[in-house]
């Protein structure tokens, strides 16, 4: 039984006094007397806790179980001889029977005697002699009858001759068996040891008289010394059942229930004993079962037994302790605290009642007596920590803190060992925040007992108090590894970690945490701040939705309006950020996010208004608003942005900020850089030590191409702010100017100054790979996918690296994670098909191939667009006011050419003349490429490069060209600059009406043969990092794009990111398309060449043919007259080595696919 919460401990009765809790019930000091051979008079055997045949660990110390049957409770007092009227043996042997039968064995004993001592025979004589003698008695003979045999065994047995009373009992029992010699036989069995035989002899006693109480008690007492309790207690019940009013069977089994643990069953007997035998008691005892009854929650039932105790002693100060904690417990607290003082009176060292005292007092809110009585207590009884700590907290609750502070202090005085007043004192100075002072308090209780969670904790919380993240988190870990289930150990370690920036450390920490506290908003502010961080917006959105649930502030709403942000959920940003707004509607941030949501959905006027307020309410905070007139200046009303800024400066030309903001729009929105650098400048002579304007600066010389200067500038702004844009910009240019030492120095710089990014050791490996240090590249980079930058163009450049040191297994492993970015990057696909093979993985080479040729390229989303020449087929989009592309332009697609065209044909263009021309990519036989426009009166120099030098049939590549109005014209093969025009005295484009059309000549009479995949066009110029990043990604709403056009199976042409649709023509009504069929042989020698020649013949009627073959070195025969003449191409492989005779195969069907194969007789030599 457990003991009541706030109370002492409640020992069993006679066990030493023990402290627990707050009550301080006192067990007596002593036990009762006990007489010969160590057992207590039968008058006087109520000690409660003790059993008459338990073993010594529930008794007194010289207790013997086995002396509990020298004198049995079934033995009463023998009668007076002058009480029995008989004169002759028959006569004393008749009463003996009767006495017996009546089950009065004393009597029937005292009688038996008398009968034998009436036997005046020489024999009985010397019997007699004997029995006084020290030599074992004779036991009677077989001429004895069964009366006088039971006489004699009883005889033995009181004068304890045990043998010859097991003999004689024996010698009776074979003449009468009766239930009362089985007893007697058992008893004598039982204290001799030999309790088996005992065990039988009590069942036959019971066999034959089977409510036969003593015999049950006495077997329950056998049962008691083998520790068998559940029969030992069946058998007290039973003999209760005929008996209950058997004082001594009540003791016995209330022994046996305490051996077992039931308390409350030992109570119940205890208290039966002393309601049938009152007189039994001591003080002493009616105590020790008033603490059982407090100890079963019975505080009435004690209070009664306590007073019982006071009345046999007054002078049990114990008992009125206990009685005035039982007072105490009653709520009668006027009551306790005069018992209290009566005591104190008497006994004023008294300190467990002086515990007791204080503690009334201060539930009386005796506040001035409470703490003089602890403060007593703390010089007297240091050791009672307890207490001092508990009043402590006390006075806290009650506001009383100065109070609680004094006492604390007070008790460390002379406690300075105590555990629980610094653990106390700890939590004090914590709520306080008081935290210079808690630090050291929970420092203490951690070196007197470190296997305690809340001292761990307490350290922790002041170290983050303090922002000392890092001293923080041992104590937090160590905390919550002790009590796994205490919340604010695990949310405070999320903090540290979140002040630390290990954004993955929090968001584990955080994630374990919520579910102990699930309705604390702030941790799910918190986590949802970790998940930010870590770009999982999707986790961070369930966070601030869950912390506003729960009630939190409005920190949420923009966070979650951010996150929404970048899920490109406008819709739920911009309805977030206004609720956010309704609750604190002057806060600028807000309203800047709003213009970032506006920005994305191109919704530039509510972009220019939301600014504008975030503006107003907060001047000094334009520092963010060069970001957003980037934005808005390259895809927005450039006019009204850059307006937008002018007017700000006309009224304040003085002003850094609005110089700098006018300066950044006409920077990034490319409008007018000469007098976006002459701003930049303005606001360096208003504010010379500005570090964004050295940076735009910097940029702004960059972007003419005078990267000296901006690498000064941007040295300068390194100097004033170690910000990691700038760090990295400076790194580029070095890049740029080949000063690739320079560069690793200044990347592992910013890598020092800024801590690891990915971004930033991504540009050290291209320093390093540009260094021809491949080895350290791929270190780098390794260390930048570790840090989770999951960037394609990583992946390339790593798997290019392991290509160069030979490390193909890597290589191949890179570009499958490579393809699970950008599924459609056709380049890549064939270079790992390709390497696959050279590691003799066929089978998954295999599905790369086939991959290659289903995968539509870029992408990877929609269906090619397949033009046949046979058909006549082009592809038509009508003209629209977006598709009018005057101004700056990128044109992009991916091309697969199986043939080259005879005459110019376009492979994109809207295109009226030369000279009324938008734009128009045009090729002519392979040996000739020009990309250019009309100016009205005539048209811009083309841009000419030689394509089949870069363009290879039968293969995807992506092709980009790019148009900077007034600038200069590029075009990209593959990613790769293959040809520059200047065109910075050209006029601009002339707007036409035309559609846009692909794959046909201008005159809509030659069509090229081949296949396009999503052609893009721009109203920006990319640039040739942005085109070769952004070739095989998933696009949607990007800022400049007007269109991306692929197919479908309907004949469409699809527009998946606008409503500019179009379709597939075809110019030819009657066309048919023409299958194509390579014909393969194993050789061209004369019978080979024949066969083959002859097939090639009959498909040629309907269908594209061409001949296939394979040349050995140990084939025989010249190549036969007939295949030297036909006009049908020949397509040949010379197999000079055999090992690559797998690899120039491939090769031949890659570059010559078939829709029909025939292969005529195909042998190996």
């Amino acid at each position: 039984m457990s003991t009541p919460p706030g109370l002492l401990d409640l020992t069993p009765l006679f066990a030493p006094n023990a402290e627990l809790e707050d009550s301080t019930l006192m067990p007596p000091d002593t036990v009762a007397p006990s007489t010969h051979e160590g057992q207590q008079e039968p008058s006087k055997q109520v000690a409660m806790g003790q059993s008459n045949i338990m073993g010594p660990e529930k008794m007194t110390q010289d207790r013997d179980a086995s002396k509990e049957f020298e004198q049995p409770e079934t033995q009463t007092q023998l009668i007076s001889l002058q009480e029995i009227e008989a004169s002759s043996r028959e006569e004393w042997l008749t009463l003996a029977q009767r006495l017996k039968t009546e089950e009065r064995w004393g009597e029937a004993i005292a009688a038996y005697k008398q009968a034998l001592s009436q036997e005046a025979s020489p024999d009985h004589q010397n019997h007699s002699g004997q029995e006084s003698s020290n030599e074992e008695p004779q036991t009677g003979s077989s001429s004895q009858s069964f009366e006088q045999l039971q006489a004699q065994a009883l005889t033995y047995g009181q004068q304890r001759q045990w043998q010859a009373c097991i003999e004689t009992c024996e010698q009776a029992l074979a003449l009468q068996p009766t239930a009362s010699l089985y007893k007697l036989l058992g008893d004598v069995l039982q204290l001799t040891g030999r309790l088996l035989e005992a065990r039988r002899s009590y069942r036959e006693a019971l066999r034959l008289r089977p409510d036969f109480a003593e015999v049950y008690g006495n077997l329950g007492n056998l049962y008691a010394q083998e520790r068998q309790w559940p029969r030992a207690i069946e058998c007290f019940q039973r003999a209760l059942r005929y008996q209950p009013q058997r004082v001594a069977l009540h003791r016995a089994l209330a022994g046996v229930w305490e051996q077992v643990g039931n308390e409350i069953e030992a109570v119940r007997c205890w208290h039966r004993v002393l309601g049938l035998d009152p007189a039994s008691g001591q003080a002493q005892d009616y105590f020790s079962l008033g603490n059982r009854w407090v100890r079963l929650g019975d505080w009435s039932m004690a209070e009664r037994y306590y007073r019982e105790a006071i009345a046999r002693d007054e002078q049990l100060t114990d008992a009125w302790h206990n009685l005035a904690e039982v007072l105490a417990h009653h709520q009668n607290w006027l009551s306790a605290r005069e018992m209290y003082e009566q005591i104190l009176q008497q006994e004023p060292q008294r300190v467990i009642s002086r515990l007791g005292y204080a503690r009334v007092l201060t539930k009386l809110e005796d506040w001035q007596g409470a703490m003089a009585e602890y403060h007593r207590l703390a010089e007297s009884a240091p050791e009672q920590v307890l207490a001092q700590q508990r009043f402590a907290q006390t006075l806290k609750d009650q506001g009383l803190l100065e109070e609680a502070i004094a006492v604390y202090r007070r008790a460390l005085t002379f406690a300075p060992n105590g555990f629980e007043l610094r653990l106390g004192f700890a939590e004090l100075l914590c709520e306080q925040e008081q935290w210079e002072d808690a630090l050291p308090q929970a420092e203490a209780a951690i070196a007197l007992n470190p296997q305690i969670a809340q001292a761990h904790y307490y350290a922790g919380r002041a170290q983050v108090a303090r922002a000392n993240w890092q001293a923080a988190i041992p104590y937090l870990e160590q905390a919550v590894t002790l009590d796994s289930q205490f919340f604010w150990s695990r949310y405070f370690w999320g903090e540290a970690l979140l002040g630390l920036e290990d954004w993955q450390g929090a968001a584990a920490v955080l994630d374990a945490a919520m579910p102990l506290n699930p309705e604390y908003p702030r941790g799910y502010c918190h986590l949802g701040r970790a998940y930010l961080e870590l770009e999982q917006y999707s986790e961070a959105v369930q966070a601030y939705r869950q912390a506003i649930a729960f009630g939190s502030n409005d920190v949420s709403y923009s966070h979650l309006g951010l996150a929404l942000l970048k899920l490109e959920d406008w819709d739920g940003a911009i309805d977030v950020l206004n609720r956010g707004l309704e609750l604190k509607p002057d806060d600028e941030e807000f309203h800047w996010l709003l213009s970032q949501v506006f920005v994305e959905k191109q919704d530039w006027q509510a972009a220019i208004e939301a600014v504008g307020r975030a503006v107003a309410l907060k001047p000094e905070g334009l520092e963010f608003n060069p970001q957003f007139k980037q934005l808005l200046c390259r895809q927005g009303p450039l006019h009204e942005a850059v307006d937008d800024w002018q007017q700000a400066v006309d009224l304040n030309r003085d002003d850094p900020q609005l110089q700098l903001g006018l300066g950044v729009a006409l920077l990034e929105g490319e409008i007018d850089l000469e007098r976006a650098e002459a701003c930049l400048r303005r606001n360096l002579e208003l504010q010379p030590n500005q570090p964004q304007g050295y940076f735009y600066l910097g940029k702004c010389s960059a972007g003419q191409g005078r990267l000296d200067e901006a690498l000064g500038f941007y040295r300068r702004s390194w100097e004033l702010s170690q910000s990691v844009d700038c760090g990295l910009a400076l790194a580029e240019v070095l890049q740029q100017l080949g000063r690739w030492s320079e560069a690793v120095q200044q990347y592992r710089q910013v890598l020092l100054e800024c801590g690891e990014s990915g971004e930033a050791l991504f540009g050290l490996g291209q320093a390093l790979a540009a260094s021809e240090r491949p080895m350290e590249a791929v270190m780098e980079w390794r260390r930048a996918i570790g840090l989770g930058w999951n960037s394609p163009e990583l992946y390339r450049c790593l798997a290019e690296a392991l290509v160069s040191l030979e490390r193909w297994d890597e290589a191949v492993l890179e570009w499958g994670r490579l393809l699970e970015l950008q599924p459609g990057n056709a380049l890549v696909r064939r270079q790992r098909a390709l390497a696959l093979i050279g590691l003799g993985r066929w089978a998954e080479s295999a599905q790369e191939w086939q991959q290659y040729w289903q995968v539509a390229p870029g992408s990877g989303q929609g269906t090619v667009l397949d033009f046949r020449p046979e058909l006549g087929m082009y592809g038509e989009i009508p003209h629209h006011q977006e598709l009018s592309l005057t101004g700056d332009l990128t044109v992009e697609f991916w091309l697969r050419l199986r043939e080259w065209p005879q005459d110019w044909t376009n492979l994109v263009g809207k295109f009226v003349s030369d000279e009324q021309n938008e734009f128009c990519l045009r090729l002519k036989n392979g040996e000739r490429g020009q990309w250019y426009y009309g100016g009205g009166k005539g048209c811009a120099k083309p841009l000419t490069w030689v394509p089949q030098e870069t363009i290879r049939l039968h293969q995807w590549v992506h092709i980009a060209c790019v148009r900077k109005l007034g600038q200069s014209g590029q075009l990209y093969v593959d990613g790769v600059l293959q040809g520059e025009q200047d065109w910075g005295q050209e006029s601009g484009a002339t707007p036409t009406e035309a559609p846009v059309r692909l794959m046909v000549s201008s005159r809509l009479d030659e069509f090229l043969d081949g296949q396009l995949s999503e052609v893009r066009v721009w109203n920006v110029a990319r640039t040739s990092d942005e085109i070769r990043r952004g070739m095989s990604e998933k696009l949607e709403t990007e800022l400049g794009l007007v269109a991306v056009w692929s197919g479908s199976e309907d004949g469409i042409v699809v527009d998946r990111v606008a409503d500019h649709p179009g379709e597939m023509k075809q110019a030819s009504a009657n066309g048919k398309p023409h299958p194509r069929v390579g014909v393969c042989s194993g050789e061209w020698s004369q019978k080979a060449a024949d066969r083959a020649d002859t097939l090639a013949q009959l498909y040629g009627g309907f269908a594209q043919v061409e001949l296939v073959s394979a040349q050995f070195p140990q084939s025989e025969g010249q190549v036969s007259q007939p295949i030297r003449e036909t006009e049908i191409p020949c397509h040949r492989i010379q197999a000079e080595h055999e090992e690559r005779f797998l690899e120039q195969a491939l090769a031949l069907v890659l570059a010559h696919p078939y829709e029909v194969v025939h292969l005529s007789q195909p042998r190996m030599p």
